[in-house]
């Protein structure tokens, strides 16, 4: 499996920098969000701001 991932990404290079690319904005906005979350002073969420999943909720309760 990693061999074929290593020679796929030397025969491809635009893919290797593409999943550099993917890998630096992920972690990015996964870093902004922990900011965020780990900035904001309440969970509630107010009338009309949209549907609620739970998911930020969650991240809120583990953080």
């Amino acid at each position: 499996m990693h061999r074929d991932l290593a020679r796929l990404l030397r025969e491809n290079p635009q893919a290797a920098i593409l999943l550099a690319i993917c890998l630096v904005l992920g972690l990015g906005t996964l870093i902004a969000i922990m900011i965020s979350l780990a900035t904001s002073g309440s969970n509630n969420v107010p009338a009309g701001a949209g549907p609620d999943s739970g998911v930020i909720a969650l991240m809120h309760a583990l953080y």
